[in-house]
């Protein structure tokens, strides 16, 4: 039986959030070493600061308004430093350097980019980060994922009010977010039918998913009110049909003002009682070192749902970051469990890939590079828009072997949805939306394939 998302192993501690809040912290995991991590000093419950501690290591990691900072430390420490202050001298030969370089790893052509005031100053950015980095002595993989942090970072003041929050953001915008968003209810419904779940979102931003989930997850009428009002068909418990059977809903970011933006819009919707109770779970962490046990006897009888969603797959800058990314989200989701990955459709990249970034420029910045169905801007924001062959051999490449694809035409449109979003407007995106899904249980994908598909 399923309590506030999280199952009790002792029926006397059902309704306890400090016995839940020991649970919760039980499924974390050191992201350098992988051993468990536990409160500094063993004080019990769920903390809205303090630290944790690794079992073998001794790394100690933040707690900050109930989110666990579990970024790798020596990783941590240099990122908190570069974001403080930049002490690194750059001169223009380094800058210039710094930008063949990170052409050479996208594989952009000099000649395809269109050079703006901004766009220098970001090659500044990239030559101050690679020159950290090395004398550090870190990795190339750990460059180029602080790399896509400072391009997060820089997006994150507007993401919120210009793409994700579906009463403010751009229409155009929210329809894109708003078509997958119900691709996946559906995908949750067909395993919330039959069994409990919990749903692990990677790349959760400023905690749209969350916030969704979290008001079909309480009955409070206060909870959530102006998205409840407007959109009943995505935030009202009946929509989640068996919003009982959704144990928990845990979302990783690796840049914390999207975490932050993620909290304060959560509080703002009267949903702190969800967050401090361990319903929801926040994490600052990597998806290249994720720091999550699982397997934990907490998730025992439930089937985990792992999801990438709005083009975060795209958003990482090489091919061989995509599939390791899939590829840890992959065993994640296994034994028993689902992947969901969603991508925009290369094949539509010219008809309506300019036009959105164009309708969301106030948070991405301007476009320096758009053609090859990648859009680069200004900001360091890199979008890589996949066509179906490109998104399955990624998955193959992460060791999933026979992938659910689907996209455009091959997808329904879903009426019931109609006050989210218009059954003409399902029509129009749906053809951007490029969608995987893997799971162990052949079933289940069957399942999975009969509700999305037309």
């Amino acid at each position: 039986m399923a309590t506030n998302g999280i199952r009790s192993t002792n029926r006397d501690h059902l309704d306890d959030s400090l016995t839940r809040a020991k649970q919760f912290f039980s499924f974390l995991r050191c992201p350098s070493c992988g051993a468990k991590v536990q409160v500094e000093n063993g004080k019990a419950g769920f903390a809205r600061s303090g630290r944790l501690i690794c079992v073998r290591c001794s790394a100690t990691y933040a707690i900050k308004n109930y989110i666990p900072e579990l970024l790798p430390s020596r990783e941590a420490t240099l990122w908190e430093s570069l974001i403080r202050t930049q002490t690194v001298k750059i001169s223009d030969k380094q800058a210039y350097a710094a930008r063949e370089w990170m052409l050479d790893v996208l594989g952009i052509s000099e000649a395809d980019i269109r050079e703006t005031r901004a766009s220098k100053t970001l090659w500044r950015d990239i030559a101050y980060l690679r020159k950290a980095v090395r004398n550090a002595q870190l990795s190339e993989d750990v460059l180029l994922e602080f790399i896509a942090m400072w391009g997060a970072r820089g997006m994150a003041p507007r993401y919120k009010n210009t793409i994700a929050d579906q009463l403010l953001g751009e229409r155009l915008a929210t329809n894109y977010e708003r078509y997958e968003d119900v691709l996946l209810r559906v995908i949750l419904r067909c395993i919330l039918d039959d069994n409990e779940a919990v749903l692990v979102e990677l790349g959760s931003g400023v905690g749209r998913l969350l916030m969704q989930y979290a008001s079909c997850k309480t009955s409070r009428r206060e909870a959530a009110r102006p998205y409840r009002s407007a959109f009943p068909d995505m935030y009202e418990p009946d929509s989640l049909g068996k919003p009982q059977h959704l144990r928990m809903l845990i979302g990783l970011d690796f840049e914390s003002r999207m975490l932050r933006s993620s909290s304060a819009w959560l509080s703002a919707n009267r949903l702190t009682e969800e967050i401090r109770t361990g319903v929801i779970t926040q994490v600052l962490g990597s998806m290249h070192h994720l720091p999550f046990g699982l397997e934990h006897h907490m998730f025992d009888k439930a089937t985990k749902v792992v999801c990438i969603m709005f083009q975060t797959i795209g958003n990482q800058l090489t091919s061989a970051h995509r599939s390791q990314i899939l590829r840890y989200a992959w065993e994640l989701a296994k034994p028993d469990g689902v992947l969901v990955v969603s991508a925009f459709n290369g094949e539509f990249f010219q008809k309506l890939g300019i036009p959105y970034y164009q309708s969301i420029q106030a948070s991405v910045g301007k476009a320096i590079h758009v053609a090859d169905a990648t859009f680069v801007s200004e900001k360091g924001i890199y979008s890589k828009w996949m066509i179906p062959s490109e998104l399955e051999r990624t998955c193959h490449a992460a060791g999933i072997a026979n992938p659910l694809l689907l996209w455009g035409s091959q997808l329904e449109i879903f009426p019931e949805f109609d006050r989210y979003i218009r059954a003409s407007s399902q029509s129009r995106v749906k053809n951007r939306t490029l969608l995987a899904v893997a799971s162990t249980d052949p079933a289940l994908l069957a399942k999975v394939r009969q509700s999305l598909c037309s």
